[in-house]
C-alpha cells in the first residue's frame, strides 16, 4: 500500500519536482531541439579527434606539458565560454519562454502544483540535458588529446601523474557552468519577453571579463570559474586588467549561491506570472 505525500509537505514537492524532470529532460537530449545541442557539444570533440588522427598518422606524439597547455585554452575559450554558454542559452532560455510561445505553459499552471516547484523541476531538467552533453564532450576531448602523446605517456600521465585530478577539475567546472549559466538563462528567459539580447549582452560581458575593473570581475561567473582551473590561462593581452584567484572553496559557494539567488528570484517571478498568449 502507497502512502500519499500530505499536501504541501517536503516528499510531495520532492515527487513532483521527479515528475517534472521525468517530462522535461529528454526532449533536450531526444528531441528535435537536441541537434544543435549536439553540434555544439561535437564541436571540441571533433577538433581533438583531428589532431589525434593527423598525429597518429604522421607519428608525431605531442608532449604531455603542450596538451595541457593546449586544453587549459581549448576549454577556456571554446568549451567554457562558446559551447556551454550558447548551450545553456539555447536549453534554459526556452524552459518557460518556449512553452509560452507554443501556448502550452497553462496546461502546467493549471496542475494543482507550486510554481516555485514547477521551476525548480524545468531548471533540473534542463540542467541534467546540460550535464550530461558538455560533461562528456569535456571528457572525451581531454581524453583524446592526451591520447595524441603515445600510450605510454598517457598512461604514465594518468596513473603517475595529474591526468585523473585535472580531468576532474575541468569536468567540475563545466557542471558548475552550467549550474551558474542555467540560472542566469532561465532568468533571462522569464524576465524578459525577448530573452534573446539580455543574454548576448551577458554573455559579451563574460567574453570581456579580462578587460574589467577587478571589482566588477567578482560579479561575474566566468571569473569564478577561472579560478579553478588546474592549468591557468594567462591574461597576457596590455588592455588586460589582473585579478588575484579567488580561492577555490570560495569560487565554488560562490557559484553555488549566485544559482540559489538567482533562481530564487525566477521562481518569484514565475509564481506571480500570468499568461496572457494575445499580448506574447
Amino acid at each position: 500500500m502507497t502512502v500519499s505525500a500530505a499536501p504541501g509537505s517536503m516528499a510531495l514537492w520532492v515527487r513532483q519536482i521527479r515528475a517534472v524532470i521525468a517530462l522535461e529532460w529528454q526532449r533536450y537530449l531526444f528531441g528535435r531541439r537536441a541537434i544543435p545541442l549536439y553540434l555544439l557539444a561535437l564541436m571540441p570533440v571533433a577538433g581533438f579527434l583531428a589532431n589525434f588522427a593527423l598525429r597518429t598518422i604522421r607519428t608525431e606524439p605531442i608532449e604531455i606539458s603542450d596538451a595541457m597547455t593546449i586544453f587549459s585554452w581549448s576549454f577556456n575559450l571554446l568549451t567554457l565560454r562558446f559551447v556551454v554558454t550558447f548551450g545553456c542559452i539555447a536549453i534554459f532560455t526556452n524552459l518557460f519562454r518556449a512553452e509560452i510561445a507554443s501556448k502550452s505553459l497553462h496546461y502546467y499552471f493549471l496542475v494543482p502544483i507550486r510554481r516555485e516547484v514547477l521551476t525548480v523541476g524545468k531548471y533540473l531538467a534542463g540542467l541534467i540535458s546540460a550535464i550530461i552533453l558538455f560533461s562528456l564532450s569535456t571528457v572525451v576531448s581531454y581524453l583524446l588529446l592526451f591520447a595524441s602523446s603515445g600510450g605510454e605517456e598517457m598512461a604514465i600521465w594518468f596513473v603517475e601523474g595529474n591526468g585523473v585530478s585535472h580531468l576532474i577539475a575541468y569536468t567540475g567546472i563545466t557542471i558548475l557552468g552550467c549550474l551558474g549559466y542555467g540560472a542566469v538563462f532561465l532568468g533571462c528567459g522569464v524576465f524578459f519577453k525577448n530573452p534573446v539580447i539580455p543574454a548576448v549582452m551577458f554573455y559579451g560581458l563574460e567574453w570581456a571579463n579580462f578587460m574589467l575593473p577587478v571589482l566588477l570581475k567578482k560579479f561575474s561567473v566566468v571569473h569564478y570559474l577561472n579560478s579553478l582551473m588546474p592549468v591557468p590561462v594567462t591574461q597576457g593581452a596590455f588592455f588586460a586588467v589582473i585579478a588575484e584567484p579567488t580561492p577555490a572553496w570560495i569560487a565554488i559557494i560562490g557559484i553555488l549561491l549566485f544559482t540559489a539567488l538567482v533562481l530564487a528570484a525566477t521562481a518569484l517571478v514565475v509564481r506571480r506570472m500570468e499568461i496572457k498568449y494575445t499580448t506574447e
